[in-house]
C-alpha cells in the first residue's frame, strides 16, 4: 500500500511539473533580438540593394540571422516600421512584437531576424522579432 500511494505521488508531482512548464512555454511569446549579436550591420538601402542585385545569394547570407539596419523612418502602420532607401520602390520592413516609441523621420539602428524579400518591381525586406538598438 505504501509502495502504492509513494508511485502516485511521484506521478502526480512529476504531471504537474510538466504542465506547469507547458504552460509557461505556451504562453512565453516571441522574443525580440536586442540582445542577438547581428551577423551584419547594414544601412537599409545596402540590404535592399544586396536583395535586388542577388537574391539568392542575399539569402543564403542573411535570411534565419540576426541583422542590425540603420535608415530613417519612412512611415509606421501599427507595429511595423518602413525604412526609407533612395530606391523608390526599395523598402525595409521591420516588425516589432509591441509598437516602438519612434516616429516618422527618425534615424535608427533597429536589430531583427531577416526572414527574405518580396522582389518583384522592388524589393521589400522583411525583419521580424525587432528591436531598436540604443
Amino acid at each position: 500500500m505504501k509502495r502504492k500511494t509513494v508511485l502516485l505521488l511521484v506521478v502526480v508531482a512529476l504531471g504537474l511539473a510538466g504542465g506547469t512548464y507547458g504552460v509557461r512555454e505556451y504562453f512565453r511569446g516571441p522574443e525580440d533580438k536586442s540582445s542577438e549579436t547581428a551577423v551584419a550591420t547594414l544601412t537599409a538601402e545596402q540590404l535592399a540593394l544586396e536583395f535586388m542585385n542577388d537574391e539568392a545569394s542575399a539569402t543564403a547570407k542573411y535570411v534565419g540571422k540576426v541583422v542590425q539596419v540603420t535608415g530613417t523612418v519612412e512611415r509606421i502602420e501599427g507595429k511595423d516600421v518602413f525604412l526609407r532607401t533612395n530606391a523608390a520602390d526599395n523598402v525595409v520592413r521591420c516588425t516589432f512584437i509591441s509598437k516602438p516609441a519612434i516616429k516618422a523621420e527618425d534615424i535608427v539602428a533597429i536589430k531583427g531576424d531577416c526572414g527574405g524579400a518580396i522582389v518583384m518591381i522592388g524589393a521589400e525586406v522583411q525583419l521580424s522579432q525587432c528591436a531598436v538598438v540604443e
